[in-house]
């Protein structure tokens, strides 16, 4: 999408988030998802831990090895992010310029649900729903681009796969 089309794309989708307590709560509803995800897949770690379960292991090393994998991908393409590429004023601001493709936050929601969801199918599907919500908050918020969250969202399934 040219320049143009993109900032006129972005400032589209965001504005009905643009009142002062609007903004507050797409912050920290971002905040909280995230938070939500790196809380879970702790006590998911620590629970298969507890009960012996077999699948410990894979539970720990798919997501830790493919989030390498992200973050190595992420630096090679460097793409900058949207704000940092077109005339917009994100309603989440962040410093980092780069390393928006894929999205890590994106990535990392979708394999911790995965993970969920080879234990729990119930509680895994919440969550993606959960994943899926980040992701659109992502793109409201001006820091990622609608590709970076969907390539790092189906990376992230992918990898959960695995488990």
């Amino acid at each position: 999408m040219p320049e143009d089309r993109y900032a006129s794309f972005y400032n589209r989708i965001s504005a009905p988030f643009r009142s002062q307590g609007t903004i507050r709560i797409i912050r920290y509803a971002d905040l909280f998802l995230t938070g939500v995800m790196y809380v879970l897949y702790p006590l998911l770690v620590l629970y298969l831990l507890f009960s012996h379960d077999e699948r410990l292991i894979r539970t720990v090393l798919v997501p830790g090895i493919s989030s390498v994998l992200v973050t190595v991908i992420r630096s090679l393409i460097n793409r900058p992010r949207p704000y940092a590429a077109h005339q917009i004023s994100p309603l989440i601001h962040k410093n980092k310029q780069g390393e928006s493709m894929p999205s890590r936050h994106a990535f990392s929601a979708a394999v911790i649900s995965m993970a969920f969801l080879s234990l729990m199918p119930w509680a895994g599907i919440v969550l993606l729903v959960l994943s899926a919500l980040e992701c659109l908050i992502r793109v409201i918020a001006g820091v990622h681009y609608p590709s970076d969250v969907i390539i790092g969202f189906l990376a992230g399934v992918i990898a959960g796969l695995l488990i």
